[in-house]
């Protein structure tokens, strides 16, 4: 098979398998098949390993080449995937997870894990460290600081980052054991790189599809907030039996995890044919606008064009016109134009589904600041039958019997939203405020932010445990703690989480002040 190219895990193994591989350099200053023809014309197959900061040419809507795309980190990616796998044939998912997450949006997926290359199996060096961990330890991944610091105080721990591929597994293979946190729960590229290295790989528990391939105590060890300082104590005692865990992960990682047995198992499906339909000519010319709009949003880059498509597909009436739509109303919406956004986001409303009922909210939210709160709560109202049965709990509340109309409506949202499974895109967190939510969690923070109560609080961390942003939220529950607003439930459920997190004095305050606390009540 002749096969265009663009990545890093696949191709290793494609070429072992005797396939004609060429590399495939992607570029936004060129069309999608002009960069093809360039690089290997008339291929059997395009092949896209598709990152955050992926470069997505234009036009490639218009390609009538067979794309096959493997999604890497897709949990962080999937507020912009979602939209350029309507232009693919295949699509492949690193973590089990994004399988589910992806077919509401007629996404089929396979999943597909990633891998080790050959040169991750660097031979067996003399061991000069204990502990190493290497990965960002910027100030947003409060619990991967946490966790290091907790550490740091009791064990010999090398935190690195910033090294190369090789410098990584040279920096393993020199190690007893290899630290692992989860940013998100998966099988994640470290464990793989871990294992090949041929060190103890001590991960994180909870990684979701871990246990698919791999046993704990049998190929790696998995700890959690309770066991973490025991496991390791018992590693600086006796390394004997860790080092057989060790040989026989690198085994299996060796026997069944490289790029040429990933590469199998990705012909294997591709043989089968194509896992999703081709879609109109519309209805890709408006996914790839929205694709590049959404990434360049959250990674950099121009978007004009992109926008310039969608406004012509509301122009010319097209069949998927209340998809763009959706996209421009929102657009302007966020931009404080209220008049021009309205009558796309009731175009928008006309989406079957989940998205339509999201796109009402919106609509409703422009005459909400407009502090007509009764057409806000009409539009919500009317969107209702557009959710699952159990999201309608209740219907919208009425301002006239509301004391904060605003709120009670940003509660309302969130709680639909929450159960029709629509709670927030994972690697898409904004700075500040969304005005304009797409999801349960950011109308909850609406709702916190316009008065914070224990109830408002209740559904924030609803939110936050659905996404699996619950990080997110220590600080909110330690505000509402501190202000006198948190239930004893709240507050315990606080301790717990802080506790998960891996901040020992944060849990051990708030246990401390809520022992204080019960004291003066039975005293009282």
């Amino acid at each position: 098979m002749r096969i265009a190219y663009s990545g890093m895990f696949l191709g290793e193994g494609l070429r072992g398998l005797g396939h004609e591989v060429v590399p495939l350099p992607l570029r936004q200053d060129s069309a999608f098949d002009d960069l093809v023809a360039a690089a290997c014309p008339a291929p059997d197959l395009v092949l896209l390993e598709l990152w955050g900061k992926t470069a997505l040419p234009p036009r490639m809507h218009e390609s009538r080449c067979r794309i096959a795309a493997y999604c890497i980190d897709t949990p962080l990616n999937e507020f912009w995937m979602r939209h350029l796998l309507s232009l693919c044939d295949d699509v492949f998912v690193d973590q089990r997870s994004s399988v589910a997450s992806l077919a509401p949006y007629g996404v089929a997926a396979s999943w597909l894990p990633l891998c080790a290359l050959e040169d991750d199996f660097v031979p067996q060096r003399p061991k000069e460290h204990f502990l190493t961990f290497v990965g960002r330890t910027t100030a947003h991944r409060g619990k991967r600081q946490n966790l290091l610091r907790l550490l740091q105080k009791h064990f010999p721990l090398v935190v690195k980052e910033s090294v190369t591929r090789r410098e990584m597994q040279e920096l393993f293979a020199r190690s007893q054991v290899v630290l692992n946190e989860n940013l998100f729960s998966g099988l994640t590229l470290r464990v793989f790189q871990a294992l090949a290295s041929g060190s103890v790989l001590l991960t994180e528990a909870g990684g979701d599809g871990v246990d698919a391939h791999f046993s704990d105590g049998e190929h790696l060890v998995t700890f959690d907030a309770e066991n973490i300082l025991d496991i390791l104590a018992d590693m600086r005692r006796d390394m004997s039996r860790y080092e057989e865990i060790a040989w026989r992960g690198r085994q299996r990682c060796r026997e069944a995890h490289t790029s040429l047995a990933r590469a199998g198992e990705f012909l294997a499906r591709i043989a089968k044919g194509p896992g999703n339909p081709r879609r109109g000519d519309a209805r890709r010319r408006i996914a790839a606008a929205n694709a590049r709009y959404f990434h360049a949003v959250r990674h950099g880059g121009l978007f004009t064009d992109a926008v310039h498509t969608l406004a012509e597909a509301v122009s010319a009436g097209d069949a998927d016109a209340p998809e763009a739509a959706h996209t421009l109303g929102s657009i302007l919406a966020r931009r404080g134009d209220a008049d021009a956004a309205r009558p796309l986001l009731a175009l928008a409303a006309g989406l079957p589904g989940t998205e339509g009922f999201v796109a009402a909210a919106k609509l409703a939210l422009t005459f909400l600041y407009a502090d007509d709160a009764a057409e806000a709560a009409r539009i919500v109202r009317a969107a209702l039958p557009l959710l699952p049965e159990a999201a309608r709990a209740g219907g919208a509340p009425d301002p006239a019997c509301e004391a904060r109309p605003r709120q009670a409506l940003f509660l309302f949202l969130a709680g639909a939203l929450l159960a029709a499974g629509r709670v927030f895109d994972l690697g898409f967190l904004k700075p500040g405020l969304e005005r304009y939510p797409d999801g349960a969690f950011e109308y909850a923070r609406l709702a916190w932010e316009e008065a914070r109560t224990d109830r408002t609080l209740d559904v924030v961390i609803a939110c936050a445990a659905a996404s699996g942003t619950e990080a997110e939220i220590l600080d909110t529950l330690k505000e509402a703690i501190a202000a006198g607003i948190a239930t004893d439930r709240q507050i315990l459920y606080a301790a717990e989480l802080a506790r998960r997190l891996y901040d020992v004095d944060t849990a051990r305050g708030v246990v401390m002040a809520f022992r204080r606390s019960m004291a003066l009540r039975a005293g009282g």
